[in-house]
């Protein structure tokens, strides 16, 4: 069973650089920094009490919507539910703000994993950002309403 719990706790420091290690999309500075900001939010999954962390999802809320920033999950623990875990908690936290109507998150247009992905958790494709990444790739951009208009 996975445990899905909100960052930071008491002592999680070594957790949270170990984690950052396995992956080389966000370093461990920014993602400290972003979490100086109450306005993010990092999700960390365990598989059990005394296992590192499985995965982690950061997110950020704005006025009207939340982005994912990223989902990570450990290479060893996937598909085994984790990133579903991860996203489910945070579209939970979501749903509980009155004022956000959507989930939103840019992918690589070449991360096909991903986006099947995220139509398993029912969001949709809106669009295309053209040469969003830094190496010139497209980013395909999917939205999913928080509640219902």
């Amino acid at each position: 069973m996975i445990t899905v719990l909100e960052y930071p706790r008491e002592g999680e420091e070594a957790a949270l650089q170990a984690h950052c290690s396995l992956w080389e999309y966000w370093s461990l500075e920014e993602t400290k920094k972003s979490l100086l900001d109450p306005r993010y939010h990092l999700l960390v999954a365990r598989a059990t009490d005394s296992e590192p962390w499985v995965g982690s999802l950061l997110y950020w809320v704005g006025i009207e919507h939340g982005e994912l920033l990223y989902i990570f999950t450990d290479p060893q623990h996937r598909n085994q539910g984790v990133a579903r875990a991860l996203f489910s908690h945070m579209e939970m936290q979501l749903q509980s703000l009155s004022s956000c109507k959507e989930i939103c998150l840019e992918v690589r247009a070449s991360n096909h994993a991903a986006q099947a992905l995220y139509r398993t958790l029912h969001l949709k494709e809106t669009r295309i950002r053209k040469k969003y990444y830094a190496d010139g790739e497209d980013a395909v951009i999917f939205t999913k309403e928080t509640r219902r208009q």
